[in-house]
């Protein structure tokens, strides 16, 4: 059934106009530091560029094209009046709502990838010119794209809950506005706690920005932070799918 979804929903327009906003405005937003470089209001090197353009892209574009796609994926469901033809074939309401947070984790992976190969691709040809330096050492292109992928791809992690609240808002409301606008929001609430003092998801979210801060990552005891994160997304991944699966499968489908 992950299959049939993929082939639906991957070649929406709504899937690639994604795709084409997100390297647009990133190769815009390049363009701009690059023009910062130049005229001397900022001294970016090849990691320093990764690091922005990733902050960028995870704070804003990103989680706001996940929430849109998944509100979108199951949205339309109800609007073109489909939900219940799996049901009628005899697939279970788990079933259903479990490929629809398959498709949500790949779209999220797809668009993650896409938004990556291009950075690195532009990361090169605009600012390779000079030496990586992290903290107090020298460190090599091939390190410096390795902890690129790994601290965005965590922060691609944490996004992808906030699009499976898109789909628990999605059966609540029945509103594809509700559930962008409600699960965005979320995760702009959920990042601004970061910042609090005594913060419980303080690891879930220092996992990121240590991999791209500290040079010696032994010194700030990093595998326990790593640890750390992993038992928290998984409790709020168990979490947030129970809570999923339950409404899905007591809420009724109305075909209104």
């Amino acid at each position: 059934m992950l299959r049939s979804e993929v082939n639906k929903y991957f070649h929406t327009r709504v899937f690639w106009s994604l795709i084409g906003i997100s390297v647009l405005l990133l190769v815009l937003y390049s363009f701009l530091l690059a023009g910062m470089n130049q005229v001397g209001l900022s001294n970016y090197s090849f990691l320093d560029y990764l690091v922005a353009a990733t902050n960028f892209y995870i704070n804003i574009t990103f989680p706001l094209m996940v929430c849109l796609f998944a509100a979108y994926s199951l949205g339309t469901e109800y609007q073109w009046r489909t939900l219940l033809l799996p049901l009628l074939e005899g697939r279970s309401r788990v079933s259903v709502i479990s490929s629809k947070i398959g498709l949500t984790a790949l779209a999220t992976a797809a668009l993650y990838i896409v938004f990556q190969c291009a950075a690195i691709l532009i990361a090169f040809w605009l600012f390779s010119s000079q030496e990586i330096i992290l903290e107090n050492r020298s460190i090599t292109y091939v390190e410096a794209v390795g902890r690129s992928l790994f601290s965005g791809g965590w922060s691609a992690m944490i996004i992808f809950l906030f699009g499976q609240i898109a789909l628990l808002l999605i059966i609540l409301y029945r509103s594809q506005t509700t559930a962008v606008v409600g699960s965005f929001m979320t995760f702009i609430v959920f990042i601004l706690l970061g910042n609090v003092h005594q913060n419980p998801f303080a690891p879930l979210l220092q996992v990121s920005s240590t991999m791209v801060q500290s040079a010696n990552l032994s010194r700030v005891n990093y595998m326990n932070t790593l640890a750390a994160g992993v038992i928290q997304w998984l409790i709020l991944f168990a979490l947030i799918d129970g809570l999923l699966i339950y409404v899905f499968r007591t809420r009724d489908i109305v075909l209104d």
